[in-house]
């Protein structure tokens, strides 16, 4: 008899009636493509074995989440030593930061870390935009406390928002490192080191990388209980929200996002970036008002609850009159329907990577009365991956 692969995870689902987390073991079989589950707690099958194609075996580590039948599960450990062997190094976690300064030269950086980490086969399991308080500081940097330098990596830090991302791929910690390149910026290879080509000196020297495993996981555990910044009370603003299956092209979009809104005007900004695990509840409140106008809303809704979404917002402090943000974005994403895209508007998102009306990448605020909505409920109310 041939061997079955198993890999299987200690996870936790939020009973939001009874306000307590539930644990399982969730096993996932990659040769057969299914999944089981076991109940912890009464020690019996929750879930026989079935086929299960929508499973991303890809958002399976330590600190992900998966949806299963609409059910959050959080990936708290590894299940048995056979998991833990042979994923614990391939999907490794690590804490990468965009520094204050990097941020607001440009969100290109971001988009260039984001692409630079993929070719290195590491993947965003979460990404937000924060500001860093003095007590955040202090808890992050605590080991520099005293030092000379401290005061004005202090400042830098608290200058302004940061874009702080967790990244899981093989031996991440050291793979980030040898991306962004040493701390002094003079002596990274200009042909090889980010921090060549964005950092100014040792203290803003462009971006962050945890020094070791424990270290990331102490600093993600600091830096994802932040509050997501933006541009929260604007009156001229608008959020896209990708779709779970095409989040690894985000840093593609970002690309394509800030080319697009810097020929529009110097005046609009990319104000927030937060990654959210939504319920179909969630869904269904925040996308109510489209239902009926969007085809087989409740199959397109269903598409977010799959697994983390990014949300991106853009603003500007000129008037609608002058700039339309709704409609400026509504273009960059293109017509609802792929296939339609690739003939009217060939270079928006939903041409380039959509695939069907139900699969089309991303959703955009399509009603300007319910921008101001959609900015509260991604970046304020949502929770948020890292949070409950």
């Amino acid at each position: 008899m041939m061997d079955v692969t198993r890999y299987s995870f200690n996870v936790l689902w939020y009973d939001r009636i009874a306000d307590q987390d539930r644990p399982y073991i969730l096993s996932y079989y990659p040769d057969t493509r299914e999944i089981d589950m076991y109940e912890v707690t009464t020690k019996r099958v929750f879930l026989k074995k079935c086929q299960y194609p929508e499973f991303n075996f890809a958002d399976c580590h330590v600190g992900g989440t998966v949806t299963i039948y609409s059910r959050q599960l959080k990936i708290v450990g590894y299940a048995n030593d056979f998991t833990c062997n042979a994923l614990s190094a391939e999907k490794e976690a690590t804490c990468a930061i965009v520094k204050p300064h990097a941020v607001a030269e440009s969100p290109i950086i971001i988009a260039d870390a984001i692409i630079s980490a993929m070719q290195r086969d590491l993947r965003i399991s979460r990404i937000r935009m924060v500001r860093f308080s003095e007590n955040d500081v202090n808890a992050f940097y605590e080991e520099h406390i005293g030092r000379p330098f401290f005061p004005n990596l202090a400042a830098m830090v608290m200058a302004g928002p940061a874009c702080v991302i967790e990244l899981i791929g093989p031996n991440a910690v050291l793979a980030w490192r040898d991306i962004i390149g040493p701390t002094d910026p003079s002596k990274c290879d200009p042909e090889k080191h980010l921090r060549a080509k964005y950092g100014v000196d040792v203290t803003s020297n462009a971006f962050h990388g945890s020094a070791s495993k424990e270290d990331a996981d102490r600093e993600l555990g600091i830096v994802f209980k932040l509050c997501p910044v933006a541009a929260i009370g604007c009156k001229n603003n608008s959020v896209m929200l990708i779709q779970p299956k095409f989040k690894d092209y985000v840093g593609h979009i970002l690309v394509g996002l800030v080319n697009y809104i810097n020929k529009i005007s110097p005046d609009i900004y990319l104000t927030g970036i937060n990654t959210c695990i939504p319920t179909v509840n969630d869904l269904a409140e925040v996308m109510a008002a489209y239902q009926g106008v969007i085809p087989r809303w409740s199959e397109y809704i269903d598409v977010f609850g799959t697994g983390p979404c990014i949300a991106i917002e853009v603003a500007t402090h000129r008037p609608s009159e002058e700039i339309n943000i709704v409609e400026a974005l509504r273009t960059f994403a293109g017509p609802f329907e792929p296939k339609i895209a690739t003939y009217l508007a060939p270079q928006s998102v939903r041409a380039v990577y959509g695939t069907d009306a139900i699969n089309n990448c991303v959703f955009v605020t399509d009603l300007p009365e319910e921008a101001e909505l959609h900015a509260d409920f991604w970046f304020r109310i949502m929770p948020s991956a890292g949070k409950r």
